[in-house]
């Protein structure tokens, strides 16, 4: 693992508390924020120990890509697998708990526009998580309620292009995400602009403000 990328991105809340007058909607919103938190950290430990597709040259033809997969270990190839799919649904986790957030009457409007933009950017990863959850339907070239999929070939799930992770939704549409740093990054980014959309206090009542040059 490269405990420096873990170093550089790994996200914590910025104090025990978020302040508010409504205490009951603060410690809602504070909890939705540190589970939200714990899975982007899952994410950026899944895309560390993610090893990408072994060709030197990703813009190879499809059949030099296929040529580098059937030589490599088989194990590796499932593990690698494996931290795709740990990655997308931790992604996902954390969307849905911005979803949550997002929903709650009351929360401020900042907080609110921070969670719908957030939500606008990555939605989509529900939907890779959806057809992973339901493989045996898109298996079957089925989508939600038997609803019969264009085929006869879809994707339940493969790797890219080095570092993207695609597969066929319930709409019959090939969606995909990428693993990489760049992708966290801008995840990162994002949910740092909700966690500093709320008044953060530390014990002792002082009040926390987002660092000077923060992504907030």
């Amino acid at each position: 693992m490269n405990p420096t990328l873990f170093e550089r991105l790994a996200l914590s809340l910025p104090a025990p508390w978020i302040d508010g007058a409504d205490r009951e909607l603060a410690s809602f919103a504070n909890r939705m924020l540190g589970l939200a938190v714990d899975q982007f950290n899952d994410a950026l430990v899944a895309c560390i120990m993610f090893k990408p597709i072994p060709v030197d040259d990703v813009r190879r033809r499809a059949a030099d890509v296929l040529d580098a997969w059937t030589k490599e270990d088989p194990v590796e190839t499932r593990v690698r697998i494996l931290y795709a799919r740990s990655y997308v649904e931790s992604l996902d986790r954390l969307r849905a708990f911005v979803k949550v957030l997002s929903d709650q009457p009351g929360i401020p409007a900042e907080a609110k526009a921070a969670c719908e933009i957030f939500l606008q950017q990555y939605g989509r990863i529900r939907d890779i998580r959806n057809s992973l959850q339901h493989i045996e339907e898109r298996a079957q070239a089925k989508g939600p309620g038997g609803r019969k999929l264009a085929g006869p070939i879809l994707d339940l799930g493969s790797l890219m292009n080095d570092r993207w992770f695609g597969i066929t939704t319930g709409e019959n549409q090939h969606i995909r995400v990428e693993i990489s740093e760049q992708f966290l990054k801008d995840v990162r980014s994002a949910l740092l602009r909700i966690v500093w959309s709320f008044q953060w206090i530390h014990v002792g009542n002082t009040r926390v403000l987002p660092p000077e040059g923060a992504d907030a």
